[in-house]
């Protein structure tokens, strides 16, 4: 069972077995926004999601520069000379 709001991952589900529900007994969940940290903290084993927490530390811009000039400040320029 899965979860799902966007028609190309739904179909690609569908194709491969899966049951698209409402209720809380789903094995993946796609979502193409953040995620709450407490979806997160209440997941099962059995159920996965499409995301890691705070991926925006590294897919958001301004994030991903002030990480690398941190990262070059505290490890060296010299490992972090390609930016």
């Amino acid at each position: 069972r899965f979860k799902a709001a966007i028609r190309l991952v739904e179909a690609i589900m569908e194709h491969n077995s899966f049951v698209k529900t409402q209720k809380d007994d789903w094995n993946l969940l796609w979502v193409s926004g953040a995620l709450k940290p407490h979806v997160f903290q209440s997941l099962s084993r059995f159920q996965k999601v499409n995301q890691f927490p705070r991926t925006y530390e590294i897919t958001r811009k301004d994030q991903l520069c002030r990480n690398m000039t941190r990262m070059q400040q505290e490890h060296g320029w010299r490992h972090f000379d390609f930016f």
